[in-house]
Order: structure tokens, then sequence, then C-alpha cells
């Protein structure tokens, strides 16, 4: 099949899986429509502050680090920052702005519209991107030989390989990983609102610190493969679901500090 046939389906078929998830869980519970949006609303929020204060710094490492020491300094510095700036986000948006969304359906509408809107936003970067360099392969390729950096040639050949095995069920395992992916936040969101309602900072650390080390733990992996970070990812979500579903995050679990004590 052709590649940008594939890419067209990767993205329509995961804006679908998402809109209909979406539609079937506010059905099923009853959160409003504003709340997922609120959730929707928090992911770009914290990759806008993100970039704004990582940016400078990444310059100023540019300075005294050498090319491979930036790069692996760059993958840490997002990785910690992934969880400060999402949870962060996420904190400050139950707090301050989604004032009525203290429910346990609440944070699963807004956990679902966080990590909704940030599969369908990578996943729409990662296909115009892909696009971009199927259609000028020559130009990118001359570009990297121009750099004057070794590795920088046979970095864009891999991605431009990569993209030519391209496979129907690569784009339905992309799916699945988002889906792992989702389930993550949910159980975040809920561990935040958890932290909102029972107005306890120490769960909003708890939040960054497994935030991260989600992260951390599938940049560790991947050197070794899909699979192996496909199962840790799958434990992790599955992990997630029992917490959401019948452990610290179930709905008895979240409701039980009383609302008039907010």
């Amino acid at each position: 099949m052709n590649i940008f046939a594939l890419l067209t389906i990767q993205v329509v078929g995961l804006v679908l899986l998402i809109a209909a998830l979406w539609w079937v869980t506010k059905r099923r519970l009853g959160y409003r429509w504003a709340t997922l949006g609120w959730g929707a609303l928090a992911w770009p929020l914290s990759q806008v502050a993100r970039m704004i204060v990582a940016t400078p710094i990444l310059i100023l490492l540019g300075k005294v680090l050498d090319p491979a020491a930036l790069a692996t300094a760059s993958v840490v510095l997002m990785v910690l920052f992934s969880g400060v700036f999402e949870e962060t986000a996420r904190w400050l948006v139950l707090r301050f702005w989604a004032k009525s969304a203290r429910q346990w359906r609440d944070g699963i509408g807004f956990g679902l519209g966080h990590g909704g809107i940030e599969a369908v936003l990578r996943l729409v970067y990662t296909a115009i991107t892909s696009a971009i360099l199927l259609t000028n392969q020559e130009r990118f390729l001359s570009l990297a030989e121009m750099s004057g950096q070794k590795d920088a040639v046979a970095a864009v050949q891999q991605q431009i390989d990569d993209l030519a095995h391209l496979t129907l069920p690569l784009v339905t395992l992309s799916w699945y990983e988002r889906a792992l992916a989702i389930a993550f936040h949910v159980a975040m969101t809920l561990l935040i609102l958890r932290a909102v309602r029972e107005r306890k900072w120490q769960l909003w650390l708890l939040a960054v610190v497994l935030h991260s080390s989600f992260n951390a733990m599938a940049v560790a992996l991947l050197p070794l493969g899909l699979l192996p970070v496909y199962i840790a990812l799958t434990v992790v979500a599955a992990g997630s679901l029992w917490a959401v579903l019948s452990g610290p995050l179930s709905r008895s679990s979240v409701e039980n500090y009383p609302l008039d004590k907010l």
C-alpha cells in the first residue's frame, strides 16, 4: 500500500477511534463536554510552557556541550520536564479553571481529553513531517551532508527507510500504543484530582515522579526494540486501569474526601 495512504489511514483512523471513545464514555459516565475540553486544553498549554523554559536551557547547554552530549542532555531534560509541566498544567486547570470538575467521572473525561488530544496532535505532526521528508528526500540528505555531522546522513536515511517499511499492522500498533498512553493519562488525572480535592501537594509530586518515570522507562527500553517497550507499556496501562477501576483512583477512593471541605 502507498505510504501516503497509510499515513492518512493512521491519522484518520486514530481521530475516529478517539472520537468514538469520547462519545461512548460521555454517554456511559455522563461527564460534561466542557470537562473533556479542559483536559484537551491542558496538554498544549503544558507543551508551550515546557518549550518556553526548555529552549533557553538547551541553547545554553549547546554552547558548552558537544552534539552527542547535547542530544543526551536534551532527552534527559525533556523526560524530566514532561512530568513537571504536564502534571502542573493538569493541576492548575483543575484547581483554578475547571472548578466544577470534582467527581470521579470528571477525572475520566479530563484524562481522556488530555490523552486524546495529545495522541491526535502528535500523530498529525508526525504524519506531516513524514510526508515532507518523503517528498524531499534528496534535499534532506543533502542538508545532512552539509551539516558536517557524520551521523546526520545515517539518521535521515534511517527515517526514510523506516517510513518505507510502514505497514498496516504497524499503523494498528501505533493506535494501541496511544491507547496505553491514554490509560496512563486518565490515571494521572485522577491522581491530580485527588491532589486538588484533598489539598495534598504530595499527590501532585507523586504524579510528576510517576509521569517522568513512565517516559524514562520507554526511552530506556527503546534501544532494546519495540517488543520490550510495548510489554512494559502494557503492564503500566494494566496497572493504571486497575487503579482507576478498583484501586486508589477508583470512584470510592477519589470521592471519599467530602466536597464541603474544599
